[in-house]
């Protein structure tokens, strides 16, 4: 099973961020997000049936 999330329609590389249900926080970035900036979080698993 493979998790992957997309901020903003952008697909994020593994380890460029951690997500918890309350938090999102970027590893490495610069930028400022000014408060009241809306991000839309999709987390979608990957699942392979054999």
């Amino acid at each position: 099973m493979n998790r992957l999330h997309e901020v903003n329609g952008v697909l994020q590389e593994g380890g460029s961020y951690i997500i918890s249900a309350t938090q999102l926080t970027f590893n490495e970035v610069e930028g400022i997000l000014a408060a009241g900036t809306p991000l839309v979080v999709e987390a979608v698993e990957v699942v392979t049936l054999t």
